[in-house]
């Protein structure tokens, strides 16, 4: 997927997660530009202004991150969860169980992003179909 692509793949999902009142800020990066190491998106949340911005790994340097294929939308939707659920993360920072629940998060998060992107991919199959 090229940057446009992601955009509007984006409003889509925003709709889904009921997040569409948020300004958010979708970016290609290099992995040399990811705060995280061995992460294939990143997003950082400024909930009092309703601003994200997401960076989703170069697909030139996925490799260094795992095998491929490598999907971008996966890590899109991955992302917007985390939008989505900023004042459930914002709580968990606060907790002495941060590692715990950040585990938690992050698997629920994961299936709820794959559960989207397959959703969609299969309304948009059945559409061609008939």
């Amino acid at each position: 997927m090229n940057i446009k692509q992601l955009k509007t793949v984006s409003k889509y999902y925003m709709k889904i997660l009921k997040i569409r009142d948020w300004n958010i800020d979708i970016e290609i990066v290099r992995s040399s530009q990811m705060d995280e190491v061995a992460s294939c998106g990143q997003c950082l949340c400024t909930p009092e202004e309703r601003y994200a911005s997401i960076f989703i790994l170069d697909e030139k340097d996925y490799e260094i991150i795992s095998k491929p294929p490598y999907d971008m939308e996966l890590t899109l939707v991955h992302e917007l969860c985390h939008v989505s659920l900023w004042n459930v993360e914002s709580f968990t920072r606060c907790k002495d169980n941060f590692g715990m629940f950040t585990i938690f998060v992050e698997n629920h998060i994961d299936s709820v992003s794959c559960a989207l992107v397959a959703a969609r991919r299969e309304s948009h199959r059945f559409q061609w179909e008939q």
